[in-house]
């Protein structure tokens, strides 16, 4: 799997600077970069201990989908439900013995369910790299009635609850398949850490805690408007335009399961994230 870094491109020397300068880009490229152990993507058998699971699984059921925020940028219900910190602590700690590095913090969580709404929404996760997360995420299977691939670089993953796929969603491409179902019971949940490192981009410039170098911390405004810079845009186009027919090309040769390119969110979804009152369509059955 190519890392989309451009010490990794193939010829770095004749790269078409279309939507950065290569000195900004590269700028941007050592913020989001210094300090990061990278990895192939890997799989972790019974994440949580049993006890622990079983009480999360409970917390996060619990929830009543109507009042959990849905997305129609991927057509789920996600939220950062409130759950003890303990969870949270012991993810972070856990992470950092599989990785292999102290520099792992908290950055934020989000429970996920995936089902057939009452409008007629399909779950989807078209291909793409995370503007947000930090460079470590725990993908956590939590529950469902359904086996849902989560391809990650060049694997396709298939979990079991309270197994966790470890991998860096700034610099892994991912997708999910087609949903390619379209009966309304069928359901698949899951829990994500994401975690980042005392330098990530959304700690602020004067935050006590960071120790990036100082042209960098003078030459950015960091902090959690950093992404919607025109510098991070810039640099987010061009890692793309560098980047993607690579990776298709890699695509291509593994044989992984097919990129849903129809179901890439128009710009109208891709602005919704917190709309409450979203049914699952099976609800609709139980009234009938």
């Amino acid at each position: 799997m190519i890392t989309p870094l451009y010490a990794n491109h193939p010829n770095p020397d004749n790269v078409d600077w279309k939507y950065s300068s290569k000195e900004e880009y590269l700028a941007v490229e050592k913020t989001l970069t210094d300090d990061v152990v990278f990895f192939e993507p890997f799989l972790v058998e019974d994440f949580f201990p049993k006890e622990m699971f079983d009480e999360l699984v409970e917390i996060l059921t619990s929830y009543k989908l109507d009042n959990v925020d849905f997305s129609h940028q991927m057509n789920k219900w996600e939220e950062g439900v409130q759950i003890p910190q303990k969870f949270i602590d012991y993810a972070v700690e856990k992470v950092k013995v599989l990785v292999g590095v102290e520099d792992v913090e908290f950055g934020y969580h989000m429970y996920a369910h995936h089902q057939i709404t009452s409008e007629g929404r399909v779950p989807r996760l078209p291909l793409h790299i995370d503007h947000a997360p930090g460079p470590y995420m725990v993908d956590l299977h939590i529950g469902g009635n359904r086996d849902w691939g989560f391809v990650a670089g060049n694997t396709n993953f298939i979990t079991k609850p309270n197994q966790a796929i470890i991998c860096q969603p700034q610099f892994d491409y991912h997708y999910r398949p087609s949903w390619s179902n379209d009966d309304p019971a069928e359901y698949y949940q899951a829990l994500f850490f994401h975690l980042i490192n005392k330098n990530h981009w959304c700690v602020p410039n004067e935050s006590p805690t960071q120790s990036r170098p100082k042209e960098i911390n003078d030459r950015f405004k960091f902090g959690k408007l950093f992404r919607e810079s025109e510098e991070f845009n810039n640099f987010a186009m061009q890692r793309r335009y560098m980047f993607d027919k690579l990776y298709l090309d890699e695509h291509a040769k593994i044989g992984l399961p097919p990129i849903p390119w129809s179901e890439i969110p128009t710009a109208a979804d891709a602005d919704i994230h917190q709309r409450k009152g979203v049914s699952p369509l099976s609800d609709l059955d139980k009234d009938k």
